[in-house]
């Protein structure tokens, strides 16, 4: 019967165990929230990246329009942009360690909107389909 006295005494006080319950309740509660904040802010920004791509595209292929490119030029570079970023993707699916930005071939430098060789219609002609 001492034996169950003295355990009695050791345990903690079921006030502790409550006031620890809510903590980490509480502890949890913030967590979850700040993982759903990080995920609604992800998917904004992933929505954001996507529009202002469409945009620069958009820009990109009315600066070829106003240079007075025709449509089978016109043509020829968005598929020459659509297999490029293509070939990136699926590289990068296989190699975590590309570094190269989508659209760019390895080696080719990145340049601002509307002033890469395939944005002159005289150049586009030049360049040939892989």
């Amino acid at each position: 019967m001492d034996e169950f006295k003295s355990l009695e005494k050791s345990l903690p006080p079921e006030r502790a165990l409550d006031e620890l319950n809510k903590h980490a309740t509480q502890e949890f509660k913030i967590a979850a929230n700040a993982i759903t904040s990080l995920y609604k802010l992800s998917a904004e920004r992933a929505t954001l990246s996507r529009h202002t791509g469409y945009l620069d595209c958009v820009g990109d292929v009315l600066a070829l329009v106003e240079r007075g490119a025709s449509a089978e030029d016109i043509r020829t570079w968005c598929l020459q942009r659509k297999l490029s970023t293509d070939a990136q993707t699926a590289t990068s699916a296989t190699t975590s360690t590309t570094t190269t930005p989508v659209g760019l071939r390895t080696g080719q430098q990145p340049t601002p909107s509307g002033q890469d060789a395939t944005s002159d219609p005289s150049k586009l002609k030049k360049l040939r389909l892989r």
